[in-house]
């Protein structure tokens, strides 16, 4: 079957260029840390980084925020003329709606109202999706299940060295411009659809579905069906707070989710599940930095000092060395080098 080769991203070639010689970029998937993170461990552990490897991690952040998978650019690049134009399309997205919002005669009050609560809504967001991520690393099942497909997709990945995205109801059912093989892309899709993935983004790291809030559907619903609840509720329901769509939607849940997602979506507190997201959340972090960065790059100096880095994880994570100390042999156990 013909594959379309993937050509190396620019920012992977501007990183070769600059740290040529660096045996690390031998490796298929070469996560980015921070520049505040690379601070912080300098500052607790001053000889951590040899120079060599402290010029490799500081570019490697310039060339791309998260990271290369197979020389393709992970998360944004993080030129100045790159955030400068996102920030010039929020900015712009922003005016049109709120133009619109204005013609349609709505207070003032009420738009910034509105915007604040879509900001709200969007961080809930973003945080409930860190913990899930915090979550499905450390679930035995969910792993199981990328390495059944890795040991049987692992070369076609990287041939075309990416993973599909879900289906899309406006883009038929994949990325045309690539020649999956339609037995992987059934195998991703029943992943996808078992964990509510949007995608992977590399062999270790999972992405969640967006949910569609106030826009219509992005994916083919016959694809996702079994990832999540769809409801359609007619307006004249909302009125009011007597109709209480959380309470139905976690009924529907008891009966519909998948037996694997219920110590996921059932705590028996309130507060037991708002601290478990913030530990997820945690998890998440040290699994990204610590196991897929310093752990993997920097074996034997993590072996020997584990006490700074402890301090220093906690320091960018906000929160003690004493967590990061709990949480850090969990993660040791399930991926050991």
């Amino acid at each position: 079957m013909l594959i379309n080769k993937h050509q190396p991203d620019p920012g992977w070639e501007r990183l070769q260029k600059k740290c040529s010689s660096h045996p690390f970029l031998q490796e298929s998937t070469l996560y980015s840390l921070t520049n505040d993170l690379i601070d912080v461990i300098k500052t607790e552990l001053p000889s951590f980084f040899t120079p060599k490897n402290e010029h490799l991690e500081r570019n490697l952040v310039k060339s791309a925020s998260f990271g290369f998978f197979h020389q393709r650019a992970l998360g944004q690049n993080s030129t100045p003329e790159q955030a400068r134009k996102v920030k010039a399309i929020d900015a712009s997205a922003h005016e049109m709606m709120k133009a619109e919002m204005i013609s349609s005669e709505i207070l003032p009050a009420d738009i910034t109202e509105y915007f604040q609560a879509q900001e709200n809504v969007k961080q809930q967001i973003r945080d409930r999706q860190r913990s899930y991520c915090g979550w499905l690393i450390m679930s035995p099942e969910y792993n199981s299940d990328v390495f059944e497909l890795r040991t049987q997709w692992e070369e076609h990945v990287t041939q075309v060295g990416r993973f599909p995205l879900g289906p899309r109801w406006f883009a038929g059912h994949h990325d045309s411009s690539f020649n999956y093989h339609s037995d992987f892309l059934s195998h991703c899709y029943e992943l996808y659809r078992k964990w509510g993935l949007d995608r992977l983004l590399t062999w270790d790291w999972p992405v969640p579905m967006e949910p569609n809030l106030n826009i219509p559907i992005a994916f083919d619903e016959d694809e996702v069906e079994g990832a999540g609840l769809r409801l359609f509720i007619p307006w004249y329901l909302l009125r009011g707070e007597a109709f209480d769509v959380r309470k139905i939607a976690s009924a529907s849940s008891l009966y519909s989710a998948g037996d694997h997602l219920r110590p996921w979506l059932f705590s028996t507190k309130s507060t037991a599940s708002k601290l478990g997201d913030i530990r997820n959340r945690h998890l998440e972090f040290l699994y990204r930095y610590y196991i897929l960065v310093l752990k993997r790059r920097y074996a034997d100096r993590c072996k020997g000092n584990l006490a700074g880095l402890d301090i220093a994880l906690g320091k960018a994570m906000s929160c003690t060395s004493e967590t990061v100390r709990k949480l850090r042999p969990q993660l040791d156990k399930l991926y050991s080098v």
